[in-house]
């Protein structure tokens, strides 16, 4: 009898986890006489044609086929009997009386579903399928929905989310987008917003030639459907597009509203020159996942001027305080040798390919810097929280509802929340939030909380005392019951929650935002301020001058630091501020300046003023700096000075690295602003105008009208904003003037 042999088994199960039922198995047996087959399994029952039933019970089992004449030969393959594991859910909503919406849950293994609904809950459909449909919705509606997922081996309940139905509601208030230049190779981002509505918005963009708002004669966008379109890399042949938006509010009024078009202006060159433009980044690296035994790849996609280099970093997982929020965020990284090109693949033959590990990749060229979003790794169950999954600001008028969502994957398991919530200014310690119908946390006391321990949070009649409050969310993978070993919990964004005003920076009104003296005013911290107030005489750092509405933050003295904040928190979600420095120096230009947006939540007050020299003033203070360089350092001639910086202010963070650096600046001469002593007219005594707006995530910054930065930056959920300056050996003289913001709800 010749050798026998079996050929691995084949399985009708689709994959190596399923619900319990019946399969299919098949192997042939060759070499033998009969080349009969026997076939066993752990658990459940199989037959001689190979048809298995398998267990109800959640498992693992084998299943064996061994050749009939000799045991020893014998071929296996393993399934993973699993109950429903829910893969998406609803989150909670605020619709009109009259109108129709979808609830969804969406899950693996399922056999049925069985919705919960208000006990007066009328007019829906599909009660026992995954979506739930609500139609000429009345207040009866409203209140608490979940749904329970079955098969044979175990059910599963979603998230509870509160739909709650208004009647009335008015039409929302949208904003347009504001005309853009650039550079070539640059990209440039178009922005709108709706408030004052009910529902849920809805986007899409569109593009033309001729500044007409017409969709009919205008191009569709595809995939351009958030408040916020950010082009890709731009030519000379773009210039001239115009781009606007449409408006949806589907959940409540039915109307459909148009922006105004903007026009994109691109640029190439300048007097002849063309402009070297630092790196954009066109798409950001992603959360992977991969096996315990496998590989994960992260990649990037850049433009910029001349040749674009890679550097990536990993940043090992920590474990973090959930009530204290110490995360990797104030980590930099470690440098990944040989990791440099546009993508870059882990695999677990590398000592960081350990569940929750973050990457990231550094961009340089000849002009500048940019710096990626992290992305994290998943290994085999371990959780995964996409950028766009994080929790949003919600803003709300008094006494209303709050939802706050964070959508978080893994493979085969389930994960399980615990929403953290603590009030600013300057806490560094959160609370645990509980489901009840009187909160009694900061700020909270009187509210409703539901949904604590679930992905949705609901916080219902809000009190104006929790405005400027902090909320964010641990996600551990379980399954079922509890952790699973090897994975590790991740902590999202902070998302802040508004009730009522989103705050206001400067005087209101007729007046100029650094004239305010009395009432709310400006905090002046440094080298000798005074006592919280402006300083009395210009032989101080820094001086408020009322006259002029401006403050002096360096004098022309050595060792000096300085830093300025309006002292009542403001929403950073959408913002713009203008303003103009003038810069002047007796010898050598010194240090610069910064705009920063301190986080009380990570523990800045302000009192805070950072350290001298390079550090800007800045250094030191938790937070986000948008920093403007004017030292050349070792080189006189040194063409990265002076440079536009945008990073955060923490000791660890500081320039460490820049998470974009722009050494090409353009100003009001209309050249490039590169090597002081042969161009001292460009910065000696000169003065330089300034426009930062932010919206949907999107920085851009002007100065003098050009465009110098545009890109995603990650931004304090409420701040104070403020300016800082400093001088370390060499000396300069920074004004600020001409301030005005304003701060609105996206």
């Amino acid at each position: 009898m010749s050798s026998i042999t079996l050929t691995p088994i084949v399985s009708a199960v689709a994959a190596a986890t399923t619900q319990p039922g019946t399969y299919s198995f098949s192997s042939i047996a060759t070499g033998g006489l009969s080349n009969a087959i026997t076939w066993s399994t752990t658990g459940g029952s199989i037959i001689s044609a190979g048809v298995w039933t398998s267990p109800t019970t959640v498992g693992s089992y084998t299943i064996t086929a061994t050749s009939a004449e000799e045991n020893s030969v014998a071929v296996s393959t393993t399934v993973t009997i699993s109950k429903p594991v829910i893969t998406a859910q609803s989150v909670s909503k605020t619709v009109c009386a009259g109108y129709s919406t979808t609830l969804q849950t969406v899950a693996n293994y399922a056999d049925s579903y069985q919705w919960t609904l208000p006990s007066l809950a009328s007019n829906y459909s599909g009660t026992t399928t995954s979506a739930l449909v609500l139609t000429n919705m009345t207040t009866d509606d409203s209140g608490s929905y979940s749904c329970t997922v079955s098969n044979q081996a175990g059910t599963v309940t979603s998230n509870s989310m509160t739909l709650k139905v208004v009647n009335g509601g008015t039409a929302p208030t949208i904003s347009n987008p504001g005309n853009a230049t650039v550079w070539t190779t640059q990209t440039a981002t178009f922005s709108t917003s709706a408030s004052s509505g009910v529902g849920t918005m809805s986007y899409q963009w569109y593009k033309n030639t001729t500044g007409s708002t017409d969709i009919a004669s205008s191009t569709k966008i595809a995939g351009a459907t958030k408040s916020i379109y950010t082009t890709g890399a731009l030519s000379t042949t773009d210039n001239g597009t115009y781009f606007f938006a449409t408006v949806t509010d589907s959940d409540c009024t039915s109307t459909v509203q148009t922006t105004s078009a903007a026009l994109l202006t691109v640029n190439d060159p300048i007097n002849g020159v063309p402009a070297g433009v630092p790196p954009s980044i066109i798409t950001q690296p992603t959360g992977q996942t991969g096996t315990s035994n496998g590989s994960a790849t992260f990649s990037v996609t850049a433009s910029g001027t001349g040749t674009l280099s890679y550097q990536w970093y990993y940043i090992p997982y920590t474990a973090s305080t959930a009530t204290s929020y110490t995360t990797m965020s104030s980590t930099a990284g470690i440098a990944i040798s040989g990791a440099t090109r546009s993508s870059y693949t882990v695999s677990s033959d590398d000592s960081w390919y350990n569940d929750g590990d973050q990457f990231y990749v550094l961009i340089t060229n000849d002009y500048g810097q940019a710096v990626s979003n992290k992305a994290t790794l998943a290994v085999g169950a371990g959780i995964q929280l996409q950028i766009d999954d994080q929790p949003q600001a919600v803003y709300i008028a008094s006494l209303g509802q709050a939802a706050f969502t964070v959508n978080a994957t893994c493979t085969d398991c389930t994960p399980a929340y615990q929403w953290y919530y603590w009030m600013a200014p300057g806490t560094s310690t959160a609370t645990a939030l509980t489901d009840s119908s009187s909160a009694t946390a900061t700020g909270l006391s009187g509210a409703t909380i539901s949904g604590s321990t679930s992905s949705s949070v609901t916080i219902s009649n809000t009190p104006t005392t929790a405005s400027g409050g902090i909320l964010y969310v641990v996600v551990t993978s379980t399954d079922g019951s509890s952790t699973i070993s090897g994975t590790h919990s991740l902590t999202s964004n902070k998302a802040g929650l508004f009730v009522g005003s989103v705050g206001s920076i400067g005087a209101s009104g007729t007046g100029n935002g650094l004239c305010n003296t009395s009432g709310t005013a400006w905090i002046l911290n440094g080298t000798a301020p005074g006592t919280g107030s402006a300083a009395t005489s210009t032989s101080y750092a820094p001086y408020q001058d009322t006259t002029d509405c401006q403050v002096e933050m360096t004098n022309n003295q050595g060792g000096e630091k300085a830093a300025i904040f309006w002292p009542t928190l403001v929403s950073a979600a959408k913002f713009s501020v203008s303003f103009t420095v003038q810069i002047a120096h007796t010898y050598t230009i010194a240090d610069g300046f910064t705009l920063v947006l301190a986080d009380p939540s990570s523990g800045a007050t302000t009192s805070a003023v950072g350290t001298t020299g390079s550090g800007l003033g800045a250094q030191g203070i938790p937070g986000f700096v948008l920093g403007f360089d004017t030292y050349y350092n070792a080189d006189i001639n040194d063409p990265s000075v002076p440079y536009l910086g945008v990073g955060r202010g923490e000791t660890a963070l500081w320039e460490n690295p820049w998470s974009f650096v722009n050494t090409h600046l353009v100003g009001k001469y209309n050249s490039v602003l590169t090597d002081f002593y042969n161009n001292l007219s460009e910065y000696a005594s000169s003065t330089h105008d300034y426009v930062v707006t932010v919206d949907s995530g999107v920085m851009t910054v002007m100065m003098d009208g050009y465009e110098v930065f545009s890109g995603s930056v990650t931004l304090p959920q409420s701040a104070y904003l403020g300016f800082t300056a400093s001088t370390g050996g060499s000396t300069e003289e920074v004004i600020i003037s001409k301030l005005t913001a304003t701060v609105s709800q996206p």
